[in-house]
C-alpha cells in the first residue's frame, strides 16, 4: 500500500506538470520551466537516497518528475517536442530531428532498463538489503537531473515561443 501511494504522487506530478508545461512553459520561458524541473528531478533523487521518511518521500515523489512508466511521457517531452521546431532552420529537416530525438530517448531508456540490475548485482557483491542496493540508482538520477539541468541552460533562446515574434 505504501509504495501504491509513492508511486501514485509519482504520477500525479506527471499529469499536474504536464497541465503546467501546457499551459504556462510559453509564457514563463521554456528554458525556465525545464531547468525548475530538472532542479525538483535532482532534488529528489537526493530524496530518495538519504531518507526513508514515508511522508519525505511522498513529497519528494510528488515535486521529482520521477516516472514509473519507463517511457518518458511526461513534462520533459511535451516541452521539448514544442522546442524541436525551432531548432532546425530548414523545414524538411524536422522529420530527421523527432527522428534523433525519439532515437535518443530510446536509447536512454534501454540504459535506464540495463541499470535496473544493478540493485542486484550490488546486494550479491557488497551484502547489502534490498533498500542499499537500489539508493545509488537515485545518486545516478539525481546526478542526470544536474547534468539535465546544465543541457537547458545552455539551449538557444531561439527556442522560446517569443522568439519568433
Amino acid at each position: 500500500m505504501y509504495i501504491g501511494i509513492i508511486l501514485s504522487a509519482t504520477l500525479i506530478n506527471s499529469v499536474v506538470f504536464t497541465l503546467i508545461a501546457s499551459f504556462y512553459a510559453d509564457r514563463l520561458g521554456r528554458r525556465k520551466v525545464l531547468i525548475v524541473y530538472s532542479a525538483l528531478m535532482s532534488i529528489s533523487g537526493l530524496v530518495f537516497f538519504v531518507t526513508s521518511n514515508y511522508m519525505a518521500l511522498i513529497v519528494s515523489a510528488f515535486i521529482g518528475t520521477i516516472n514509473v512508466t519507463g517511457t518518458e511521457t511526461g513534462a520533459f517531452l511535451s516541452i521539448e517536442q514544442a522546442m524541436l521546431p525551432q531548432t532546425i532552420d530548414d523545414p524538411k529537416k524536422r522529420n530527421t530531428v523527432y527522428a534523433l530525438y525519439n532515437m535518443a530517448g530510446t536509447f536512454v531508456m534501454s540504459a535506464g532498463v540495463l541499470l535496473s540490475g544493478l540493485p542486484r548485482v550490488f546486494a550479491q557483491q557488497y551484502d547489502w538489503n534490498q533498500i542499499e542496493s537500489i539508493k545509488p540508482l537515485f545518486v545516478l538520477y539525481s546526478t542526470i537531473g544536474l547534468g539535465a539541468l546544465g543541457i537547458y541552460f545552455l539551449i538557444s533562446s531561439r527556442v522560446e515561443l517569443y522568439w519568433l515574434t
